[in-house]
């Protein structure tokens, strides 16, 4: 995998643990782990885990300064229950989170995730056009797109630019560009309103997805489908959608429903494939793993 990356030194600091009991016991388990196996420590930290065509995680190694590839062919490696800000990409350069804080609900601390957005909650709810933030993301041109999942769609929202990367991530057989607006607040308003007035999903559960793994993808269901929703779409809001954009994906069709198992803990089994930001291993039996799960996580150790 590649590690062409620069790194950008922000300057050293302890990791600083929270208090409470549940991370006291989560600690514990960490350095059970770690003592158990003992062949790793816990600086080395998955900062980005990408989904396919060409699935890649991340790991900086906070003692040497150095970022590299975890490989997942065969997969072999055992994450922490604890988590911490993911730093920061910029373009080609990282650098990691110079206090070392856990993670919030994005996966980053506020002065990392300014990087990106200065207010981290309007990613999902933007709350202007960008004339009150003047944030880049927020004054870009975004897309709405709708994604099928086997013939079930969903709506959605991307930047234009992203559109495509946006889909593989959530492992859709197909997709189709419905509008192209100036900015995220349009485009999110657009998005809540299809999914209201249509009855359109905004999202499928990690388990409803799996279950699509076992299944052969029709084409001929998915194009009847988005030709019934592209004539409800002309009928309510006057806009036809363009023509479905098929979207390839290694991972072949299982002959199992995959058990989503929790990040924490040992990972060890044949590399099956990636779905979407879903990594599937084979244990004896299939396994699930979360790509996003991993994100934040150390490595206590990893047997390859």
């Amino acid at each position: 995998m590649s590690n062409a990356v620069t790194f950008i030194d922000p300057g050293r600091s302890f990791y600083m643990f929270p208090c409470g009991w549940w991370s006291v016991f989560n600690q514990a388990l960490d350095v059970f782990n770690l003592r158990s196996h003992g062949t790793g420590h816990p600086d080395r930290h998955v900062v980005r885990a990408t989904p396919c065509p060409e699935p890649e995680v991340l790991v900086f190694d906070h003692r040497s300064g150095s970022l590299t590839g975890l490989d997942l062919d065969p997969v072999s490696f055992t994450l922490s229950h604890d988590a911490m800000c993911v730093g920061r990409f910029e373009g080609p350069d990282y650098a990691p989170c110079p206090h070392r804080q856990r993670t919030g609900a994005y996966g980053m601390c506020a002065e990392c995730g300014a990087s990106l957005i200065r207010h981290q909650e309007c990613i999902f709810e933007p709350r202007c056009e960008g004339e009150v933030c003047g944030e880049g993301i927020c004054t870009a041109e975004h897309v709405v797109y709708i994604a099928y999942f086997g013939p079930s769609p969903k709506v959605g929202m991307s930047t234009a630019s992203r559109v495509d990367t946006r889909v593989l991530e959530q492992g859709a057989d197909a997709f189709s560009i419905l509008a192209t607006v100036p900015n995220r607040y349009r485009a999110r308003r657009l998005e809540r309103t299809v999914a209201e007035t249509l009855d359109v999903r905004q999202g499928f559960r990690s388990e409803v997805l799996l279950a699509m793994l076992v299944e052969d993808v029709d084409r001929g269901s998915v194009e009847r489908a988005h030709a019934s929703l592209t004539d409800r779409l002309v009928t309510t809001f006057g806009v036809a959608p363009s023509p479905l954009r098929w979207i390839g994906c290694a991972l072949p069709r299982l002959d199992a429903v995959p058990e989503l198992v929790e990040a924490p803990g040992r990972h060890e089994g044949g590399y099956v494939g990636v779905r979407g930001r879903v990594l599937v291993y084979d244990d004896g039996a299939l396994r699930a793993l979360k790509l996003r799960d991993m994100e934040g996580r150390f490595l206590l150790d990893v047997l390859q």
